[in-house]
């Protein structure tokens, strides 16, 4: 499959046309191409890296077995590269138990960037991404708007969090913007609705009181963010 590799060797080629040819034919040999993109991860050349990363994405599902290498890749120190890494992840959706944990890594990234990759990504997991409810509550506070927007929509799409989360959104709604506050709201609903119970007693539930100790474990129950595998 010499073939295969030059092809990979032009995907950063100086022309544009060559370069352009090349991804095309790469992608039209699917899964086959993917063992060559991950081998030109180790490259030392971070323009190649940056650029099969990106390419990775766009094989999607083809490109399962190219997984724990962009994970591994997403941790490098390039921004770009790292943002590339992440974003194909989220693109190729696979592995969630792979991919879970670094997402929940790079959601705190320095980059704004990169943390709006991660949030999207942890998005196109469904229900695998429930392990990481808290991690996305706390991007509800994070200082860019589109990775708080993305949180809140992820969480209510997720439908559910944690009884001791409650307090905290009642909270956060106090400031939030209106593209974070109406999903929200509409989450607090659905949990309303699930278990019967208004948000005053949903918030009464999660206290260390004694006396409420019962209620509290009976509504988490009902309430709390189940881990799917």
């Amino acid at each position: 499959m010499d073939n295969v590799a030059k092809l990979v060797n032009r995907v950063t080629h100086y022309d544009s046309n060559i370069s352009k040819v090349a991804k095309q034919e790469l992608l039209l040999l699917g899964k086959k191409a993917v063992p060559y993109l991950v081998g030109a991860l180790s490259s030392s050349n971070p323009v190649v890296v940056t650029e099969v990363t990106r390419l990775l994405g766009i094989f999607r599902k083809d490109a399962v077995d190219a997984v724990e290498a962009l994970v591994t890749i997403s941790y490098i120190n390039n921004s770009r590269i790292r943002a590339n890494a992440i974003a194909s992840l989220g693109l190729i959706a696979e592995k969630a138990n792979v991919c879970i944990p670094a997402l929940k890594h790079h959601i705190k990234d320095e980059e704004i960037n990169i943390r709006r990759h991660a949030v999207a990504a942890l998005g196109v997991f469904g229900h695998a991404a429930n392990s990481a409810v808290y991690e996305l509550v706390d991007a509800l506070e994070d200082e860019d708007p589109v990775v708080r927007e993305f949180a809140a929509g992820i969480l209510y799409e997720r439908g559910s969090v944690p009884i001791e989360l409650v307090k905290r959104i009642v909270i956060l709604l106090g400031n939030a913007d209106a593209y974070v506050r109406y999903p929200l709201i509409k989450l607090l609903n659905k949990l309303s609705c699930t278990t019967g119970l208004s948000i005053t007693d949903l918030l009464a539930a999660d206290t260390d009181s004694p006396g409420n100790t019962n209620n509290y474990n009976s509504v988490n129950k009902v309430v709390q963010f189940s881990v799917a595998s």
